[in-house]
């Protein structure tokens, strides 16, 4: 995975699945569309997910419940290297052996409502 970009190297019998850690509620997984948020390294990397599949624990899952914002809109400010300033000074945790990013402060980054016009 890499900004805007992922590869499907890896495939499984989505119907065959005993699920391990993370969710187990497979809803989560049928969402579509949603971003996907990766969880380590020291940066914000983001792709949008267009079709249903299983994800691993290492990778969040945004999804709106309303409207209110564009996807792609919402996946182009997490890829920002605005963002990633923010988020590189004040929450990355466990900076010198393996960075991550922690989902409750990914939260509380405010984002910019895009005004519509009418």
């Amino acid at each position: 995975m890499d900004r805007y970009a992922l590869t499907n190297k890896f495939y499984c019998d989505y119907n065959k699945l005993t699920i391990v850690g993370g969710t187990k509620k497979i809803e989560k997984h049928d969402i579509e569309p949603r971003i996907l948020i990766r969880r380590t390294g020291d940066y914000l990397c983001c792709v949008m997910l267009e079709n249903k599949a299983l994800t691993e624990s290492t990778l969040y899952s945004c999804f709106l419940k309303d409207n209110r914002i564009d996807l792609s809109y919402l996946l182009a400010l997490l890829n920002s290297k605005f963002l990633t300033y923010i988020v590189r000074q004040r929450m990355i945790t466990n900076e010198q052996a393996f960075p991550q990013i922690m989902m409750t402060d990914i939260k509380l980054l405010k984002i910019p409502m895009a005004q519509i016009e009418t």
